[in-house]
């Protein structure tokens, strides 16, 4: 009866390592491969103009406050500090600041984490992922408690080798790991075995519902397809040019309402601007000419 009960409870461990075996070569191909393509095309075709969108905007609202501080204090007949007001606004402004800075190096980290395509054979290709499968299976921490610190190095270095679809290392790694089996004997560690599977399969199970709505996977579906994608950028451009002429507005202001000496004063570069930078040397000129 034991050895009845102790052949179907191999069989179902197995059967559970297979699926479990499948999910997480499912998770490794999406983290190491899917992502990073993901990453980059969002950064190229979209990251970047919703970037330059932010900018501008929170550009326009800093703007929009400098005048209304500006205008204030000549509506009181008060005395206006431009360094004080840059300070204050610095003060105000500096979390949109920090945003700014954090989606400048999510653009340039998925820039850098360039997609090369893969010049290898479809026949290469999928030998590497029946390699990388087998080597999953023999590895993967939550397929093989009590895993040796050799073995979990081993697992992390299968993973870049997998990345950068290195055939060649891919295979020196099977050659090292391909007899190794389960020591799994008795009754009481196939139950605990069957237990945790079960348990792991769940758990991932509801990592892939969750991660489907995480970024950059609930962008995917935009970024295959030619004519959404071309939609998005044309409506993140609109937004720009409306962004961009509302901020002009607020520098015109801004420049109207200065004193002659804050104009003499001012830094070219104050506004960041070319545009309104060659406005402010114009009225300089005019000036220095009357």
């Amino acid at each position: 009866m034991e050895t009845t009960q102790l052949k179907s409870l191999q069989q179902e461990v197995l059967k559970l390592e297979e699926e479990l075996v499948e999910l997480l070569f499912k998770q490794s191909d999406l983290l190491l491969k899917q992502k990073p393509y993901l990453e980059h095309e969002y950064a190229k075709h979209i990251g970047s103009l919703e970037f330059d969108l932010y900018w501008v905007t929170v550009r326009g609202q800093r703007m929009k406050k400098m005048r209304e501080l500006i205008q204030a204090s000549i509506n009181t007949g008060g005395f206006y500090d431009l360094a004080s007001i840059n300070t204050e606004l610095d003060t105000e402004f500096k979390s949109f600041q920090n945003h700014i800075e954090q989606k400048a190096n999510a653009i340039r980290y998925g820039l850098l984490n360039s997609w090369i395509v893969d010049n290898r054979s479809p026949e290469t290709l999928d030998r590497i992922k029946r390699i990388y499968h087998d080597l999953v299976k023999k590895l993967h921490p939550d397929l093989n408690p009590n895993q040796s610190a050799d073995d979990y190095a081993a697992f992390l270095a299968v993973g870049r080798a997998y990345r950068s679809n290195d055939l060649e290392a891919l295979l020196a790694w099977h050659s090292l790991y391909k007899n190794k089996r389960s020591n799994l004997l008795n009754v009481d560690e196939l139950l605990d075995r069957r237990a945790a599977l079960t348990a792991n399969i769940q758990k991932m199970k509801e990592w892939f519902i969750a991660t489907a709505n995480e970024f950059p996977f609930n962008m995917e579906t935009l970024l295959c397809n030619e004519e959404s994608l071309l939609q998005k950028q044309e409506e993140l451009n609109r937004d720009i040019c409306q962004a961009v002429t509302k901020c002009h507005k607020y520098i015109e202001d801004i420049l109207e309402v200065l004193s002659d000496e804050d104009l003499h004063a001012l830094d070219t570069s104050f506004f960041d601007d070319e545009k309104y930078n060659n406005i402010i040397l114009k009225r300089f000129g005019e000036r220095r000419i009357d």
